[in-house]
């Protein structure tokens, strides 16, 4: 790196720039965090008006979060190969399009295709931001990478009362199409003030490590799912041999990983103290938040009949 790139790095963006860029980054990622449990408010409109059941219904929600999984260390490498803001941009606007696309889907096996690709341009602008964040902040990029991280639970939180009142005043796809304008102003933003970041086209980008990430993740929320919705010993036996699978090629993934410089997960990081606390903190804590924030609604509305509005406020 030359001295005028590396002062660059250190001083960061003058202080407009900043707000302007975390305004683009902090929005979409509030949007993101927010479409994720906003939906589940919305699933028993949403069965009555796509004729399906609440099991297939909940996929809308799953297939959302599945994209997300997947898509959040791909993408990890890949801004670091063809630039953080195009990806970013990219991402962003595959997130918007399937939104539109996703608000007028006929049946519910379109929106669950289309929830799934939401999924991936969501989960798919979370690292290229978080990088951007960095660039953009320089020394003081702690700060504010803690301040974007922030905005991820607190969508998950009001995502049911934002859900709640769309759905009680309109209907569920108008959750779908609020995406619209906020990502076009998104967009527009990042365009404007996000610079171009530095490549790095040397790294070689783990397809064995993305596809056994895969499988392992939906598999096993295929057989979660299927177990919890049928006691058949049909669905049984082949909701056991679905998590085998996922068990599998999640050990061979993080067997893989080890032996790798630069694996989808990096499992080298998590050897260390601290930051494997801090993971296993974080997943209890996502669990938790997200599983409650997606659930309580749901058993508001069969349990008690409340209207979406209540629901997502409880």
């Amino acid at each position: 790196m030359t001295p005028a790139l590396a002062t660059s790095a250190t001083q960061g963006a003058s202080p407009r720039t900043k707000a302007v860029c975390f305004l683009a980054v902090g929005l979409a990622l509030l949007m993101g965090s927010i479409d994720q449990t906003a939906m589940s408010t919305a699933l028993p409109e949403l069965s009555g008006s796509l004729h399906t059941n609440l099991a297939v219904a909940t996929w809308s929600i799953i297939g959302y979060q599945l994209g997300q999984i997947v898509a959040m260390p791909a993408v990890g490498t890949i801004s670091d190969q063809f630039g953080r803001r195009r990806v970013f941009l990219w991402c962003l606007a595959l997130f918007t399009v399937s939104s539109l696309a996703a608000a007028l889907a006929p049946n519910i096996w379109v929106l669950i295709a289309l929830r799934l690709t939401q999924g991936i341009g969501a989960g798919g602008f979370i690292p290229a931001a978080t990088g951007i964040v960095s660039d953009v902040f320089g020394e003081s990029r702690d700060r504010g990478i803690a301040l974007f991280t922030s905005i991820f639970p607190i969508g998950n939180l009001v995502g049911p009362v934002v859900g709640g009142f769309i759905i009680y005043h309109w209907s569920w796809r108008w959750v779908l199409l609020l995406n619209i304008p906020i990502g076009i102003i998104c967009v527009i933003l990042a365009v404007s003030v996000i610079p171009r970041s530095q490549t790095i086209p040397t790294v070689r980008f783990d397809f064995p490590g993305l596809l056994l990430l895969t499988v392992s993740t939906s598999s096993a929320m295929i057989g979660i799912t299927l177990i919890g919705t049928s006691t058949a010993l049909t669905d049984v036996v082949v909701s056991i041999a679905l998590m085998t699978l996922g068990v599998s090629a999640f050990v061979a993934l993080v067997w893989r990983s080890a032996r790798l410089e630069n694996p989808i997960l990096a499992v080298r990081f998590l050897r260390r103290g601290p930051l494997l606390r801090m993971n296993f903190v974080s997943f209890l804590y996502g669990g938790v938040i997200i599983g409650l924030s997606a659930l309580v609604p749901l058993y508001a509305q069969s349990r008690y009949h409340l209207n979406p509005l209540e629901a997502g406020s409880t």
